[in-house]
């Protein structure tokens, strides 16, 4: 009979698996407090197991539950895969945060099963505390993976009403400016080339002659104009210094990268690339100021940094494609 496989119950609740006399020895010593039965197959009922073997309960018991090797892995495995999920979050890594998010699911429910099995058999795997631990860093890692793969699908807002538009940038009148008539400038005074993606919006930005966006690419337009007559003599130089300078106001932390002056189409001309940061996303200016024969006009490009590499070009196609109807300065 001792050496037969016994079934085991612990306050009515069925162990799984099948138990030595030995390891049932070492059930009634670790739980002195509660009821153990067992049973085989030849008993008519189940059999309380000190009723058969309560002499020998004393025996020492020199073997411990061996570590869950799933519980290890599963604890090793979140503990990878966290600082992993943060470190693509901040890097933007959308494809191989696809694979992390695979991989967390998996660890997930390999801990889960750990447990269940720690659970099931106490007498034969330990390790509870790392199979919750692995848990709970795979839990966070799936948060940042999954926020990760829903930022792109969340919609972009326009940049007429919560969108990263630029300041309007305006040179103050002098008194005799606000007092003389001035003609105002059309919309059909100047002609950019927008390839196909391109929305233009009405009214759009206030006291804008174009505002435009490309949703698909995330890139934005804008274009203002003011006569030379309201400009009361400025320079083209006058004139990009103070919108410029204004642009740069509105940014936290704002930098120039690059600038250059010269003809754009025979018109003089004077571009900047500037980056800053606005409503705490980190904004990528293109600053054009031409000057034709009547006016100058501001154009401003600009997209997110995280794309700026992608849509500098294009965006300076855009740009450089301004031509005017009145020609150049006399």
């Amino acid at each position: 009979m001792d050496s037969e496989r016994w079934h085991v119950s612990v306050d009515q609740q069925r162990l799984e698996g099948t138990y030595t006399r030995e390891e049932v020895l070492r059930i009634l010593q670790k739980y002195p407090d509660r009821t153990v039965y067992v049973w085989q197959p030849g008993y008519s009922n189940w059999v309380p197991a000190r009723q058969l073997w309560g002499k020998k309960i004393s025996k020492p018991t020199p073997e411990h539950p061996g570590l869950s090797f799933m519980a290890i892995l599963t604890l090793l495995a979140g503990m990878i895969l966290l600082p992993l999920s943060i470190f693509l979050f901040f890097k933007r890594a959308i494809f191989l945060s696809l694979f992390g998010l695979i991989g967390t699911l998996i660890t997930f429910v390999a801990a889960l099963i750990a447990l269940v099995q720690i659970t099931r058999n106490p007498l034969q795997k330990r390790g509870t505390p790392f199979a919750i631990a692995g848990m709970g860093f795979t839990f966070l890692a799936f948060i940042f993976f999954t926020t990760q793969l829903l930022l792109p699908l969340i919609p972009k807002t326009s940049p007429s009403t919560a969108g990263p538009s630029p300041p309007e940038h305006k040179p103050q009148q002098s008194p005799s400016s606000q007092t003389t008539p001035v003609p105002s400038i059309s919309p059909n005074a100047f002609h950019l080339n927008l390839p196909e993606g391109w929305e233009t919006e009405t009214p759009g930005q206030k006291d804008a002659l174009l505002h435009a966006r490309n949703p698909m690419r995330a890139t934005y337009l804008v274009v203002y104009a003011i006569s030379q007559e309201e400009a009361s003599g400025m320079t083209l130089q006058d004139f990009v210094q103070a919108t410029r300078q204004a642009l740069m106001n509105s940014l936290e932390n704002p930098h120039i990268l690059d600038s250059a002056r010269g003809k754009l189409n025979d018109l003089p001309a004077d571009i900047a690339e500037i980056q800053g940061i606005r409503r705490q996303l980190c904004l990528d200016f293109y600053h054009l100021v031409i000057q034709d024969a009547i006016a100058f006009y501001q154009v401003v490009g600009w997209t997110s940094c995280e794309l700026a590499d992608e849509n500098r070009k294009y965006l300076q196609d855009v740009l450089y494609s301004f031509t005017s109807t009145a020609g150049p300065p006399r």
